[in-house]
């Protein structure tokens, strides 16, 4: 078989999450699996192996979690990687390759090693790192198994967070808002945007964040572009200045989004700005189980375009938040739930959500958590149009 065996007995403390976490997510993971009938699952989005077992890694070369019915996962990874794995996983079983094999007919080979390469293996079609090619040569190195959509099903089980994860999305979002206050005291005219972007990236290492991902900051006529990157530019007077924060705390996202006048707003910012907090205070007080996200949706949406502070509103309100681990994931924001209109699914406890509004030049945006017995808003900044130097 290609690839190479290794087996180590994980150190609780080294988890983070209980070894009790980890199990009943498989058990959940498994219980999809016989309800879609595979016999084995093929993990490979980033974020769902993590999920799983703890481990993060890159998209450099192709690497899979196999998940059976009855036995505990085996991880196939780069043997560069060892080193990794053990340190972050409770994973006992893996199979390593080198950067000369092929890392499909190491994942092919283990399940025929486990006399799986005839049944119905799970895939993960919805996969970012599951490439068309990579799903063909699959395919072509399982000639006789049966390939099953596996699609959402593990995306589907994260939206409810478990005590932990919840904690973990608090402790970010705690690290926002101190970053959001550093920023907003050292934002004035003629700081750079470079220099407000780098107190918040020390910030969120300082206070214990993932890495130093960082949301957009923009200013200037680029304003209007909620997902503008950073320039060279330095604060003018007149200036509004967006500011959002997305730090991780364990892969765990808190986002918030604020504006910042550059010298005294103008009274149609003003009001904008309170158009804008009114409406969103509104849509988060709806945030309750069992309400209907497109309901949900309308109030913020129907009193914005009601006030006049949107040409077009065509984006969502909100989406999920949870486990990203950026940058190795390709996804910068998790779209498994979002707010729409038209959106017909419901709310439910253990749900969090970045919920956000753009009109008037300006922005706003909260991380949201819905419990049993309403919704809680996770990032505490004050909600408004900071004046800067008035």
């Amino acid at each position: 078989m290609p690839g190479g065996m290794g087996a180590t007995a994980a150190v609780d403390t080294q988890l983070d999450f209980s070894r009790e976490e980890y199990g009943q997510r498989l058990a959940a993971v498994r219980k999809q699996m016989r309800l879609r009938g595979c016999d084995a699952v093929i993990v490979d989005a980033i974020e769902n192996i993590n999920y799983l077992t703890g481990f993060t890694i890159s998209g450099t070369r192709y690497q899979a979690c196999l998940v059976f019915l009855d036995r505990d996962p085996v991880m196939v990874l780069r043997s560069i990687d060892e080193g990794t794995l053990l340190d972050s996983t409770w994973i006992a079983d893996y199979v390593l390759f080198g950067d000369s094999e092929d890392p499909v007919e190491v994942v092919a080979s283990t399940l025929s090693s486990h006399a799986l390469d005839k049944s119905r293996i799970g895939v993960e079609l919805d996969s970012n790192f599951l490439t068309a090619k990579l799903f063909q040569q699959l395919l072509a190195a399982l000639p006789q198994a049966t390939p099953v959509d596996f699609s959402g099903a593990i995306w589907e089980l994260r939206l409810i967070k478990s005590a932990a994860e919840i904690d973990c999305i608090r402790k970010a979002a705690a690290i926002a808002d101190e970053a959001m206050r550093r920023v907003m005291a050292a934002a004035d005219e003629g700081v750079g945007e470079r220099f407000l972007a780098a107190l918040a990236v020390s910030t969120y290492f300082e206070l214990g964040a993932s890495d130093g991902h960082l949301g957009p900051f923009t200013s200037g006529s680029r304003i209007g572009s909620v997902h503008g990157q950073l320039r060279d530019r330095l604060l003018e007077r007149g200036d509004v200045l967006h500011v959002e924060l997305v730090p991780e705390y364990r892969g765990y996202s808190a986002r918030m989004m604020r504006s910042a006048a550059i010298g005294p707003p103008v009274p149609a910012q003003e009001q904008a700005m309170k158009t804008l907090v009114d409406a969103q205070d509104a849509q988060i007080a709806a945030m309750k189980p069992s309400a209907r996200a497109g309901d949900v949706d309308r109030i913020l949406r129907e009193r914005v375009r009601a006030a006049g502070l949107r040409e077009r509103f065509d984006n969502v309100s909100g989406y999920t938040l949870g486990f990203y681990g950026t940058p190795r994931s390709p996804r910068a924001s998790d779209f498994t739930r979002c707010f729409l209109p038209d959106s017909d699914w419901l709310l439910e406890a253990g749900m969090v959500f970045h919920m956000y509004v753009l009109g008037g030049g300006l922005s706003l945006s909260e991380t949201v958590l819905v419990a049993a017995d309403g919704p809680q808003r996770l990032t505490s900044v004050d909600r408004k149009l900071f004046a800067i130097g008035s």
